[in-house]
């Protein structure tokens, strides 16, 4: 029953999405804001009830919001780059999908006995790097466009990257040791700092343009997210080899000249 209920709702929250990017042509944004606060409201009231209404529950659970809103949000304003439908609709049935996802996940956690099933570790992360890199594109447009003091950039990301962190370490990983939430705050800072410096590249992947790419820099900031919570998370849990850290290491500088070399660069 719970996992019709989550099916429902996810893809009832994709359906108002679609609505919020249609509706809007030839209207005023306002409808967008309003489908926006009502499908966040709706998503965050149905993990509330996940949570539980017990005092106990929610202060033991409230980094349940955590993924619901985050994704939620930054769903919204990242599919509204793209300029046509074809892309849109598609990426708001994908943005269903991981909220399907994360609700089943968020269930499987307040149910756990001991250790969560590796399944389901394996989606928390697979969630976690969408939303990280979701909220890194729109906090690096709000930094371009609307907000240039780069402090806020780099703010936010060590707020955003230390609270899907903290969810992690909390529920995701067997064993967390003493120095987790250190770990978890200097990957912050790391990844933070990676994100304010690709700031002077306002430079859109694949191509510049109106309406089409993603800022490079949260293209950099997914690639070290990746490969830092990777290697941290083999070595709290005791598994973390030479061949685990080349292969990570080759994997995120691999990644790294691919998107340098395919970057259509401003001309000097």
């Amino acid at each position: 029953m719970q996992q019709k209920i989550n099916y429902i709702l996810s893809y009832f929250s994709a359906l108002i999405l679609i609505i919020a990017i249609v509706y809007p042509k030839g209207h005023s944004m306002k409808s967008f804001w309003i489908f926006l606060t009502a499908s966040t409201l709706l998503n965050l009231a149905y993990t509330q009830y996940i949570i539980g209404f017990k005092w106990a529950d929610l202060k033991n659970k409230w980094d349940f919001l955590i993924f619901p809103f985050l994704l939620n949000i930054s769903a919204y304003f990242f599919i509204a780059y793209f300029p046509n439908l074809t892309a849109q609709i598609p990426m708001a049935l994908f943005f269903g999908f991981s909220l399907n996802l994360v609700y089943n996940s968020l269930v499987a956690i307040k149910y756990k006995k001991m250790a969560l099933p590796v399944t389901y570790r394996n989606l928390l992360m697979a969630l976690s790097i969408i939303v990280v890199f979701l909220c890194s594109s729109l906090l690096i447009n709000i930094s371009l466009y609307w907000i240039s003091n780069l402090l806020y950039l780099f703010l936010s990301h060590v707020a955003l990257l230390y609270l899907i962190g903290h969810f992690l370490i909390k529920h995701m990983l067997v064993a967390p040791n003493k120095y987790s939430h250190l770990y978890n705050a200097i990957i912050s800072l790391i990844i933070s700092e990676i994100a304010t410096t690709s700031a002077f590249w306002s430079v859109n992947y694949p191509k510049q343009g109106a309406g089409a790419g993603i800022p490079i820099g949260a293209i950099f900031v997914l690639i070290a997210y990746y490969v830092l919570w990777g290697l941290v998370y083999y070595m709290i849990e005791g598994r973390l080899t030479k061949k685990v850290t080349v292969e990570f290491a080759l994997i995120g500088a691999f990644s790294f000249v691919a998107v340098v070399f395919t970057t259509n660069w401003l001309p000097l």
